[in-house]
């Protein structure tokens, strides 16, 4: 027995603030494919654990890592990676939508993924409106979080 020991179980999920597909905490429509790949999240937190692991994949669908297999995401909680386009385990092609997604486990083990908005790939630079901006995928969440709801329910198995 301890005296004046508190302990707290932790049945929360991390929280995800928003994801970006840019390093600079901005939402872009589409990237050329000789630049790098690169993400940035925001509030990625724990109320009553630490942050334990973030990790980033790119997938054709938001929350999904079929492109980029999810990565460690090192260094701050709030921060950015980057990627070349020869660490996608898929190749991929001009034209095609890809979505960013994060996936955070707290100490308990508990995770919540979020997705980007979503980019088209690009040979040259965005400046054609009808490639560089593609619909937001329906399955993205809309008000500003980057966690869709089904997702932030599931937050067993993922690894």
């Amino acid at each position: 027995r301890v005296e004046g020991a508190s302990f707290v179980v932790d049945r929360s999920p991390p929280l995800l603030g928003h994801v970006y597909d840019s390093a600079v905490f901005e939402e872009i429509s589409c990237l050329n494919i000789d630049q790098p790949l690169e993400v940035s999240l925001t509030n990625c937190s724990d109320q009553n654990s630490t942050v334990a692991s973030v990790w980033w994949g790119l997938g054709t669908l938001p929350m999904l890592d079929g492109v980029m297999a999810f990565k460690p995401v090192e260094g701050s909680v709030s921060g950015y990676a980057t990627a070349l386009w020869s660490d996608l385990t898929v190749p991929t092609k001009v034209g095609i939508t890809l979505f960013s997604s994060i996936r955070v486990r707290n100490g308990a083990g508990l995770e919540t993924v979020g997705s980007s908005s979503g980019f088209a790939v690009v040979r040259r630079g965005c400046n054609q409106a009808a490639i560089c901006l593609p619909e937001r995928h329906p399955s993205v969440a809309q008000d500003g979080a980057g966690v869709h709801p089904m997702f932030a329910s599931l937050m067993y198995g993922f690894m």
